[in-house]
């Protein structure tokens, strides 16, 4: 079994980004999305994807429309497991990610996946935290991956309607 994993905005947007399609953060973004993987989710940190990915900077990069935003975001929310976490008793390293150790203290299992290094050399103590590849290495055996086919941006204009089929 899968454990219940916090994924750290940076992964979320570096699965978006890469050009690589087996790039460890592809392949957790896209068992995210595929709901492969079990995952925690919180208004804080959904807020948090959300306002990353509407960044100018980096809608002009993955490319996203608000509207394909909002439906990605709302995939995760629907694949996740909802969490509305107390304030942590842990001090994390930088304040702005005090929601990622409320989520962890409020699962006591769960793993953080995050490739920010404050974090990983800073973990709560006798918490896990990994990389995306160590994760993959950990635990892919068990992750059941169903191929994610990337099709090529259509303008939602080009969507077929359920009458028209």
């Amino acid at each position: 079994m899968l454990p219940l994993c916090i994924v750290d905005t940076n992964v979320l947007v570096a699965g978006l980004l890469t050009q690589d399609p087996h790039s460890p953060t592809v392949y957790l973004v896209d068992a995210m999305v595929e709901g492969s993987l079990p995952f925690l989710l919180s208004p804080a940190l959904v807020s948090e994807y959300k306002d990353v990915l509407a960044r100018p900077k980096l809608s002009k990069l993955h490319k996203l429309t608000a509207q394909e935003q909002e439906h990605f975001l709302t995939e995760l929310v629907a694949n996740s497991i909802w969490r509305e976490p107390s304030p942590s008793s842990y001090t994390p390293p930088d304040k702005g990610d005090a929601h990622l150790w409320s989520l962890l203290e409020s699962e006591p299992k769960a793993i953080l996946v995050t490739g920010d290094k404050l974090l990983l050399e800073q973990p709560p103590k006798g918490r896990l935290i990994y990389t995306p590849a160590e994760f993959l290495d950990h635990f892919r055996p068990r992750l059941i991956k169903r191929p994610v086919i990337r099709l090529p941006k259509a303008h939602p204009s080009d969507w077929a309607s359920a009458e028209s089929l």
